[in-house]
């Protein structure tokens, strides 16, 4: 329901305009009310519309499509990885394979929104953590993580429900280091 307005964000910068600012007060507020968003999303999108819609901010919309087709498919994967990371191969096609299957998802992923590269940043955290306390934590995966996590939160502020599950992870690695350490 608010494909538009998420076009709007992307026509906008593909115009020069810069990022938009959240008016509450603004006539027009119906089209621009997305103007809340972190701007990760449409500054790809903006990229994505100039290489493959020269820069037509009236085919942004169906093009936008297939870059959030593309972004869904790699979501797939990272549930796959999650899985795989989490606990074996078979896990993790069964989860790819039923999330791949789950309507809501191919609808959001076929849409014009910022929750399909929300979904591929938080699920590639959750992998990369599934990842660590199998293999240890190691400063290059810190970094990683750090990355995704600020990537996500520059995509939608609900990223911010990872946080915990960060925290968590590095308590319970330090907790097995100290055991590796004390054994």
């Amino acid at each position: 329901p608010d494909e538009r307005q998420h076009v709007n964000y992307v026509r906008r910068l593909v115009a020069g305009e810069g990022i938009p600012v959240f008016n509450p007060k603004d006539p027009n507020l119906y089209e621009t009310y997305q103007a809340h968003q972190p701007p990760l999303f449409y500054v790809v999108g903006s990229v994505w519309s100039k290489v493959f819609d020269h820069g037509d901010a009236d085919k942004a919309g169906l093009s936008l499509r297939y870059l959030n087709v593309i972004i869904g498919g790699l979501t797939i994967v990272a549930i796959f990885f999650l899985g795989r990371f989490a606990f074996d191969e078979r896990v993790g096609l069964l989860a790819a394979g039923f999330a791949s299957a789950m309507p809501m998802l191919c609808a959001l992923s076929g849409a014009v929104s910022n929750d399909p590269l929300l979904f591929l940043l938080c699920t590639s955290c959750l992998a990369l953590v599934a990842y660590g306390l199998r293999e240890g934590l190691s400063l290059k995966l810190g970094i990683a993580l750090g990355v995704m996590f600020g990537l996500a939160l520059w995509t939608k502020s609900t990223a911010v429900s990872v946080l915990p599950v960060l925290l968590l992870a590095c308590v319970a690695s330090r907790g097995k280091d100290s055991f590796k350490n004390f054994a």
